[in-house]
């Protein structure tokens, strides 16, 4: 559907379970995401999802990321929430640890923001991030998002509290990003 350099972006489908169920049982890597997990996710909770997917459309969409030259499960993003009269959304990603630092995140942010902006109309892209993922902070920083609010000690995970950065990037940042690059 959507295509980069590194990946591609497709609607799930029923085969990417497998590709999912990693995700959510890489205890390490859910962390990150959301740091108060301390089980991986269980094959019921992916079937679950993987069921709702029918329900794509209209509010949101799940896309599976998969890497161009092996058609691999890397990972997926959300585009949720549409809120239309607002034209705005949130989205959200994980990547299989293994492609971390390959800039896979980055190019399937930038596919789903592309087609957010330019063929959705969407005004705004809204996401949030766990404050100690400072590298996918700075990816979305690089992408032109801006920090709209941080809550702090917000989150707790281990007997250790963390802030949550809610983050935001307006269509005309996007397009002012891209013309200068």
């Amino acid at each position: 559907m959507f295509v980069g350099e590194r990946v591609r972006l497709r609607p799930m489908e029923p085969g990417d379970r497998e590709g999912v169920l990693r995700l959510e049982q890489d205890v390490e890597a859910l962390r990150v995401r959301r740091p108060w997990v301390v089980v991986p996710g269980y094959e019921g909770e992916v079937d679950a999802f993987m069921e709702r997917l029918a329900t794509n459309g209209i509010d949101r969409w799940h896309f599976a990321i998969l890497d161009v030259e092996d058609d691999g499960f890397v990972g997926r993003v959300v585009l949720r929430g549409v809120r239309w009269h607002e034209r705005h959304a949130e989205m959200g990603i994980a990547i299989v640890r293994e492609r971390w630092g390959q800039g896979i995140g980055r190019e399937a942010t930038e596919l789903l923001l592309e087609w957010a902006f330019d063929d959705l109309g969407l005004n705004k892209v809204k996401l949030d991030v766990v404050a100690r993922n400072e590298r996918a902070v700075a990816m979305y920083e690089r992408l032109g998002f801006e920090v709209d609010a941080r809550l702090r000690n917000h989150l707790i995970a281990d007997d250790e509290f963390d802030d949550l950065l809610l983050m935001s990037l307006r269509a005309q940042e996007w397009r002012a990003a891209r013309a200068a690059s």
